[in-house]
């Protein structure tokens, strides 16, 4: 569903308004707006039923884009993870619908089933304070969508790569964070294996949050949840 807004928002920080070809709060010109990877979802289409206003694109990777939203219902930002793995799937310009390659729906099948687990993980896990939390898991354009809380900050990989090497007394607050993450986590048998500076989100206020739950298992069984 694709549709625009009579007083458009800014797509690029959600905050301010398109006012004289610029933004009234981060200044940014309309045109700069226009700049997307290819293949994702255009600016300011509207998802889950008219409730997210899509803004600009955070992450595109092999399997998944991501993008910065306002969530229309409750006034806040938000991020929308879309399943789309590249290698399965392709989107016409000006399409929203996901269309699968000739003979990899069984493929792309499996590949919703993980990504809605991954989701249905997160979102059993909302309420830890450590833990990103997920707001609703839903279907439309022929693929699968989650809404994630909007974090202000950056990955532990792009901090360090920023601010060079933390001391032990600088990072022994996010490490019990994490610690207390995992905690949560095996309470409820489950692992999550992936453990990394990309998974753990530094909050631009203080304090950390456990990310990306795409390879977490069973704990009972090791296999995919």
């Amino acid at each position: 569903m694709v549709a625009m807004e009579s007083r458009e928002l800014c797509t690029y920080c959600m905050s301010g308004y398109l006012q004289g070809g610029a933004c009234t709060g981060c200044g940014r010109s309309a045109e700069q707006e226009k700049q997307r990877p290819l293949q994702t979802l255009p600016a300011r289409c509207l998802l889950g039923g008219g409730q997210y206003y899509l803004g600009r694109v955070l992450g595109s990777g092999g399997f998944g884009i991501t993008y910065l939203a306002w969530d229309k219902a409750n006034g806040r930002k938000t991020v929308v993870k879309e399943l789309f793995p590249r290698h399965l799937v392709s989107r016409e310009e000006n399409n929203a619908a996901v269309r699968v390659q000739e003979g990899l729906r069984g493929d792309f099948q499996h590949s919703m089933l993980r990504f809605q687990q991954e989701a249905q993980a997160l979102y059993e896990l909302r309420g830890v304070p450590e833990i990103i939390n997920v707001h609703r898991l839903f279907e439309e354009n022929g693929t699968a969508y989650y809404v994630m809380e909007y974090l202000d900050g950056q990955d532990l990989k792009g901090y360090l790569a920023k601010n060079g090497t933390m001391s032990w007394e600088q990072f022994k607050a996010p490490a019990h964070m994490m610690l207390k993450a995992l905690k949560a986590v095996h309470e409820r048998q489950m692992i999550h294996r992936d453990i990394s500076p990309d998974n753990i989100f530094m909050l631009r206020g203080g304090g950390a949050k456990l990310i990306d739950f795409g390879n977490a298992r069973s704990y009972m069984s090791a296999s995919p949840l």
